[in-house]
């Protein structure tokens, strides 16, 4: 009976260890797009465009959470490939592309990259996101965007806002994936 309580101690011992090392902090993020892209899709050659789900290439349990210092972070609601993916469609919706089923065009993403990191006066954040535009089975346009941005301060929610709106600048500045759309 003794040997049981003294295993039972560790036990909890031990877990309470591990849970004072690995902390997570939640963000809520409700990214909307409010800048103007300076391109009109409305003419988009092979349109409806389909922007399919992303993904999340990462390395990391679940693809949910990234890490910053000992800490998890996690999105509120969703996970970083559906935040990256809404921020393209709502980019999209504002300049007037036509998006929905049937047809010719689709836009797959993956996160291949995202990550804090904290200094002494603030933080940076860096994602990479591949993406490829197809016109039926064929490989129209594939990059892979780089979006880096830093704060003054440690804010994770303004770190992501600012990064998603590097991210639909530097799409848009992408000559090729506009020629591919018949822009």
């Amino acid at each position: 009976m003794k040997w049981q309580a003294i295993k039972a101690f560790c036990l909890g011992s031990a877990l309470a260890l591990g849970a004072q090392t690995v902390s997570a902090e939640t963000v809520s993020v409700d990214y909307q797009f409010n800048g103007n892209t300076g391109v009109d899709m409305s003419g988009m050659a092979g349109a409806p465009m389909t922007v399919n789900a992303f993904t999340d290439n990462r390395d990391l349990p679940g693809n949910e959470a990234t890490v910053v210092g000992e800490d998890n972070l996690t999105l509120e609601d969703g996970t970083f490939a559906e935040l990256v993916r809404q921020a393209i469609i709502a980019s999209f919706e504002s300049s007037n592309a036509e998006l929905g089923e049937g047809g010719n065009l689709s836009l797959d993403g993956s996160i291949v990259e995202l990550e804090f990191r904290p200094g002494a006066d603030g933080l940076e954040m860096v994602l990479r996101t591949e993406l490829t535009l197809y016109a039926g089975s064929r490989n129209a346009w594939q990059s892979t965007l780089l979006s880096s941005v830093r704060t003054d301060f440690v804010d994770f929610e303004t770190a992501i806002y600012d990064s998603m709106d590097r991210l639909i600048s530097e799409l848009f500045y992408d000559d090729y994936f506009l020629l591919a759309l018949g822009l």
